[in-house]
């Protein structure tokens, strides 16, 4: 087990400690953890086991601390005694507020890599909200007046922050050349970090949300907002300050001239902020739910007017089903905007954002829609967040000590089968040297970007797997001991090289991407090998097309031909393989009908060969409003927000024995992966079986389906040929037929089926590798005169 230190500022409660302590609880299974705060007037270094901190010693401050004093020899000793004493093998740095520069350095030259994270802007401004003379987000620009910005901490009342902030960033530079590794809660801090250091680029620096752990919840937390009572707005924080707003409540409040905004405040109010609304105390992070319930809110409001790191309060909404009503700054607006789980209002426009509020407590149905996305999120947990983190510790100390690694790594790759000594020894030594072709990759032949063998390129690896590279660590021992577990490749193949590969029928794409291979319908040949010959023939296919449609329209009879999008077509940007060009049978003929600029790769499992959920919702309205135009997006959500929601598990058939092209403990490990993700799909209401004649209750093993909707869009009765790619289309169909009989056929069509059913519509739906073995029935063949 390795010794790991967490740093903090102060205090064992607050945000940063809470969110510290749920990392060490996980960390902890598998780690010494330790933990070093920082009050204004000791040290205190603690021992994390079993959940709770055990006080192993206390250091007395001899001298206040400031922020001026950059480095400290009696912090530096401490510091020193700390990492020796306990053997510390990784140091953790969550804050340095109260703390000297020192500890990195001490670290370094004892060889512990440091990481270091970013919960606020101290590194870019001491004052660390970013808030000027103003009040107003600065985004790390000083202006030129002298004027010290807004301070939020007492103990920085010995500085302006302006005349600081050159020597400031000056030492934070040299800080963070002793840091291994930066991390951040949010895209935009990083991305605000980078602006200000542009050498922090040439690290790795990685970007990690907060994890939660939430119970399952079996009652409502909210209440749909309505013209008949006030619109109830709760605001939650340990310190509703300035900061977090409480000014932007108070003057949209003061817009409220008819009282229907009901502002609830959880925790300590200021600014006598608990006169613009009901007041319910301080609360503890576990007894959020419970407050929430007693007030039964329609809306969290979070009106920080600094950008914040990542908001701990929009998550604990969401894990309510709670839609937030938020700022128009940094974080707190991305994350509401990424995820579609609420609204934005200006802060800087009080009477705008009132308007807004009104507007959307209005707006029923867009509210349900909302908070229907909050109920369909899933929100990491600390497990997921720890073993992020676990990654990084491992790459980190693995990096660190890779010189005493050598004889391990050898063991590793010559246990492994990945290298092939023969390929080496040809392409990169002389016969003359006598050396082992292993020991001469770890040593010379990585850094050469010489290939351990023809199906792992070194340099590509390199460049798709940026971590990897800026850890510098051996990109093979990286594939071996977590690559091949992460679904990572080895290569960017040639698509002869992918088909020389002894694969069953699941290939292992990019991004976690999987894709089907050797299938019979040779889906990735038909599309992407320009030595395959496709056997669709489409005079032949337009042929029997125009009869059936003739035939059937004679008798009063809707046709329409649609297809489902191979996933290699749509998600072809993550095939392992080099793609040149593409080829699609169905672009040779008009008749069939194609939604593929409509779909990306959102709209499909990574690990199935279908479309996904989301996928069948966007692809089935764009043919039902094909099949009637006058059928529009906001009937279709109506229709949708009228349905009953189940839960299913993911659909995941390249993950299935049958299929797999991999070793059976990957292929656990992905499951397990995957196990806890829930979908939340629809079932249509009021759906009534019907009888089914007897001959045509199955198509091999696969069921028929009879149904009715009473409640349906249109009086249509409707008649679909489908195959596996109509399953997640059926449930929005069913919204829109009035009577729906779905068989399972393959190009079968049977004429006795048609005769006995008298459909109003006729569809055949396909999905598009099957075209490639495209036969009609006999009846179609012989062009049969036919009595519908």
């Amino acid at each position: 087990m390795k010794n790991i230190l967490y740093v903090i500022h102060s205090g064992t409660e607050g945000g940063t400690f809470l969110t510290n302590k749920d990392l060490m609880k996980n960390v902890s299974q598998y780690n010494n953890v330790f933990l070093l705060s920082a009050e204004p007037d000791y040290l205190r270094l603690f021992r994390y086991v079993d959940d709770n901190l055990t006080l192993i010693k206390e250091y007395a401050r001899f001298k206040e601390w400031s922020i001026k004093y950059f480095h400290d020899s009696w912090l530096s000793y401490i510091y020193f005694d700390i990492l020796n004493n306990f053997k510390i093998d990784l140091v953790h740095i969550r804050h340095l507020l109260n703390h000297s520069f020192d500890l990195p350095q001490i670290a370094k030259k004892l060889d512990i890599p440091v990481i270091l994270s970013f919960h606020d802007f101290y590194f870019i401004c001491p004052f660390y909200i970013l808030l000027d003379e103003n009040k107003h987000y600065c985004k790390g620009i000083c202006n030129n007046n002298n004027m010290n910005c807004y301070n939020p901490l007492r103990a920085l009342n010995d500085i302006n922050s302006k005349e600081f902030i050159s020597t400031w960033r000056q030492e934070v530079s040299h800080l963070f050349r002793y840091v291994d590794f930066f991390v951040t809660t949010s895209n935009i801090v990083k991305e605000l970090f980078l602006s200000i250091y542009p050498d922090m680029n040439k690290k790795l620096f990685k970007v990690i949300e907060h994890g939660r752990d939430f119970p399952k919840l079996s009652e409502t937390y909210f209440e749909v907002p309505s013209n008949n009572q006030p619109i109830k707005i709760l605001c939650p924080s340990n310190h509703l300050n300035l900061m977090k707003g409480s000014e932007v409540i108070k003057k949209i409040k003061k817009e409220d001239k008819n009282n229907r905004i009901e502002f609830h405040f959880l925790g300590t109010c200021y600014d006598n902020l608990e006169e613009y609304g009901i007041d319910h105390g301080r609360y503890k992070r576990d007894d959020f739910y419970k407050k929430v319930m007693e007030i039964k809110p329609s809306f969290v409001g979070i009106f920080s007017i600094w950008p914040e790191t990542f908001c701990h309060t929009i998550t604990e909404a969401w894990s309510c089903g709670l839609p937030v009503i938020g700022s128009n700054i940094g974080v707190i607006e991305d994350r509401i905007e990424k995820e579609e789980g609420g609204w934005i209002i200006d802060i800087d426009n009080p009477k705008k954002s009132y308007e807004k509020i009104l507007e959307i407590s209005k707006d029923v149905q867009n509210y349900k829609k909302t908070q229907k996305n909050i109920s369909d999120m899933k929100l990491k947990t600390t497990k997921e967040m720890a073993n992020e983190y676990l990654m990084i510790y491992n790459l980190v100390i693995d990096n660190f000590h890779k010189d005493s690694k050598l004889k391990v790594d050898y063991q590793i790759i010559k246990e492994s089968g990945f290298f092939d000594e023969n390929f080496y020894v040809k392409n990169y030594l002389n016969e003359s040297e006598d050396v082992n072709p292993i020991v001469h990759f770890l040593k010379k032949g990585v850094f050469n970007n010489f290939n351990p063998s023809p199906n792992f390129d070194v340099e590509w690896y390199l460049n798709e797997y940026e971590d990897v590279k800026k850890l510098g660590l051996n990109p093979l021992i990286h594939y071996i001991k977590y690559g091949v577990n992460e679904l990572k490749i080895p290569k960017l193949f040639n698509i002869n090289e992918i088909f020389e590969l002894a694969l069953n029928k699941t290939l292992k794409g990019r991004k976690d991407y999987l894709f089907l291979i050797n299938d019979s319908n040779n889906e990735l040949k038909q599309h992407y090998d320009k030595n395959y010959n496709n056997k669709f023939n489409a005079n032949i296919f337009s042929n029997d097309y125009h009869f059936k449609k003739e035939l059937f329209n004679k008798y009063g009879i809707d046709y329409y031909y649609f297809d489902v999008p191979d996933k290699s077509v749509i998600c072809r940007d993550y095939l392992p393989f080099k793609i040149d060009s593409i080829k699609r049978n169905i672009e040779s003929v008009d008749e069939i009908i194609d939604f593929k600029d409509k779909l990306n790769n959102k709209h499909y499992y990574k690990w199935d060969s279908h479309m996904n959920y989301k996928g069948g919702k966007e692809l089935a309205f764009f043919m039902l409003n094909y099949i009637n135009n006058s059928f529009s997006m906001k009937k279709y959500n109506e229709l949708i927000e009228n349905a009953d929601l189940v839960e299913m598990p993911p659909n995941k058939d390249l993950l299935a024995s049958i299929n797999w092209s991999y070793s059976e403990s990957e292929r656990i490990n992905l499951i397990k992966r995957n196990y806890s993700f829930i979908e939340h799909r629809i079932k249509p209401k009021n759906i009534v079986k019907l009888p089914i004649h007897k001959d045509f209750i199955k198509f091999g093993k696969r069921d028929s389906f009879h149904v009715e909707n009473k409640n349906s869009f249109s009086d249509l009765r409707v008649l679909i040929f489908r195959d596996s790619s109509f399953s997640m289309l059926a449930p929005f169909f069913a919204l829109f037929f009035r009577e729906m009989f779905i068989y399972w056929d393959h190009c079968t069509t049977p004429l006795e089926l048609i005769q006995w059913y008298k459909p109003d519509m006729i569809l055949e739906i396909r999905i598009e590798r099957f075209f490639e073995d495209y036969i009609a029935p006999q009846w179609v063949i012989d062009k049969k005169e036919c009595n519908l």
